[in-house]
């Protein structure tokens, strides 16, 4: 506050005074004299206040470093440190399926994070696993819930050429229940084909399933395949065969699916597991190979979130709109297109059944881990298929976070 001159005259008489009686009180006197300035003054301070920055309107709360990852919410791991997966991938915490040495190596060039990532590759010639051309690593049966979160990358060179055959690069993997014994498709999957990833869901209320044909089934188109990036995917599930399921996907920070209150599953008595790497059931012409990569694989339970299985430590804005071209149903499962007839549209056959011949379902139903395995010669490359007969022997354990 600058004081004119007649004010700094008066405080001075007022001084001369107050030493004149004494008086005690020279604060409270003092005051009072100083309330006596012009309101020229309280306009300045005004003008002062008001050329200040406004604060902000509001908070990007989503684009805050993320959280600590708590050990407890993500009990699933693998980001491919561990240089002896190399020669022996039954390290992992997830089971291998690989049939040859090549199916899976570590690669230290191309990787989202640290020092290396997984290299996962299948050509047409490999043995079979299950009736199909595979490479995937896949989390213990045991240890699904009936909700969870996912984080995961993927990496797809200029060599990755997807035809209409098409192939599954994750699934989540349902389990029949006793006295189940058709084949069927995974209840979600991404799937590759004409060089776009599609995510396929399926949904069916039967306790005991008659027939690979679901009650739903939806193809979602989330766009073309980008080459030579890292491509990351954080997925939230709620498995549920009725109205009450949760599917909510980013990819690259983007929400590109958001279902809530709908169906996404099998009406089963154990829920889904993750697999991710290579699976194809049919080849077409125009590659007899498939290589890609894999890194920062998280799985966490009901209570963990975006922040603790996002891959890497990107500090990126996550956007928690979908697209507007988004093509999810917004109105109840009853409106839903069921379809009573296999859907001719889609150019994925159904893998066949071992002793049956392959019939009309246009999506491949995936083998269940209890399916009889092809008789093929065992030889020491086929060593790390995965049996769930001897899954002790890598068994996560899931009470030690």
């Amino acid at each position: 506050m600058v004081l004119t001159a007649f004010e700094t005259e008066s405080i001075e008489k007022l001084i001369t005074i107050l030493k004149l009686f004494k008086m005690k009180n020279f604060l409270y006197v003092l005051l009072i004299a100083l309330s006596a300035c012009s309101p020229e003054d309280d306009y300045a301070l005004l003008e002062n206040e008001s050329s200040s920055p406004a604060p902000p309107e509001s908070l990007n709360l989503e684009s805050a470093p993320p959280l600590n990852r708590n050990s407890a919410n993500v009990f699933y791991t693998e980001t491919f440190e561990n240089p002896n997966l190399d020669k022996n991938p039954g390290l992992s915490d997830f089971y291998p399926e690989f049939a040859v040495d090549h199916s899976f190596s570590l690669d230290e060039n191309i990787k989202r994070a640290e020092n290396a990532a997984g290299r996962f590759e299948i050509n047409n010639d490999d043995p079979k696993i299950w009736s199909a051309t595979r490479s995937e690593l896949s989390q213990a049966q045991s240890t699904a819930k009936a909700e969870g979160w996912y984080g995961f990358s993927q990496y797809f060179p200029d060599s990755y050429i997807s035809d209409s055959s098409g192939e599954v690069i994750t699934q989540w993997h349902d389990q029949s229940d006793q006295g189940e014994t058709v084949d069927r498709s995974p209840s979600n999957a991404i799937i590759t084909s004409d060089d776009k990833f599609k995510w396929m869901i399926r949904w069916d209320a039967d306790a005991i399933m008659n027939s690979g044909t679901s009650d739903g089934l939806i193809y979602i188109d989330l766009g073309k395949i980008p080459k030579n990036k890292w491509v990351d995917w954080v997925v939230h599930i709620k498995y549920s065969h009725t109205n009450s399921g949760i599917l909510e996907v980013w990819m690259d920070g983007e929400k590109v699916i958001d279902r809530q209150n709908m169906p996404n599953a099998y009406n089963d008595n154990a829920y889904p597991y993750l697999k991710f790497g290579l699976y194809k059931w049919n080849w077409g012409a125009a590659t007899s190979k498939r290589v890609m990569y894999f890194d920062e694989v998280r799985i966490g339970n009901s209570n963990s979130s975006y922040d603790e299985v996002m891959p890497g430590d990107s500090q990126e804005s996550v956007t928690s709109e979908p697209v507007t071209a988004e093509p999810v149903p917004s109105e109840p499962v009853t409106a839903e297109p069921v379809p009573s007839e296999p859907v001719t549209s889609e150019p994925v056959p159904s893998e066949p059944v071992p002793s049956e011949p392959v019939t009309a379902e246009p999506v491949p139903s995936e083998v269940v881990p209890s399916e009889v395995v092809p008789s093929e010669a065992v030889t020491p490359v086929n060593r790390y298929r995965h049996n769930r007969h001897r899954q002790n022997r890598y068994r996560h354990n899931w009470n030690r976070h």
